[in-house]
């Protein structure tokens, strides 16, 4: 698949959904036919791709330039939900009640919660690794427990996995 594909997921009806970094798009792949059947353009460097339950809603996070793209599969318009300057976006994942976006910053070290139904950018939380700085941590990949109440998030900097409660986001420790 050309355009450097470094992101993907499972949509609920079994598509393949993939973000390639290098022509800035995020590529529907119908695994029956094993063939791309949709390509769309997205933001700069898009690294992960998320989708909710009912596959309503799809969203890329675009490394490149900290945005998330969201693209509704109803044919709605597709938006930009911008983030802070100097976050780059690594990895995303939906809440289980899917009122939250969660959003792994690996150039500011962050994970960020964006309100679904506004897509505003709701709280930042800090992932460094010591009390003078935030850098280190680089979060590259996350996912939530099967009963929405853990998040887990991958720390490429300090090999290790922070596991965080949810809602309300307390570090309840780190797997080295």
């Amino acid at each position: 698949m050309a355009g450097y594909p470094v992101g993907l997921t499972v949509s609920p009806t079994g598509e393949v959904l993939v973000a390639c970094s290098l022509d800035n798009t995020m590529k529907v792949v119908d695994p029956s036919l094993m063939a791309v059947t949709v390509t769309l353009s997205v933001g700069k460097y898009p690294w992960a791709v998320s989708v909710d339950k009912e596959g309503e809603r799809i969203y890329v996070a675009n490394r490149g330039e900290g945005t998330i793209t969201s693209i509704s599969t109803k044919g709605d318009p597709i938006r930009t939900i911008r983030l802070r300057d100097k976050d780059h976006p690594t990895a995303l994942t939906i809440s289980s009640d899917r009122s939250r976006i969660y959003v792994a910053n690996a150039n500011t070290d962050t994970l960020g919660i964006i309100k679904r139904e506004s897509e505003m950018i709701q709280a930042f939380y800090s992932m460094g690794p010591f009390p003078v700085t935030d850098l280190g941590s680089i979060p590259s990949a996350m996912v939530l427990s099967p009963d929405g109440r853990r998040l887990y998030v991958a720390l490429s900097g300090e090999n290790a996995v922070s596991v965080y409660s949810v809602p309300d986001i307390a570090l309840l420790g780190k797997i080295p």
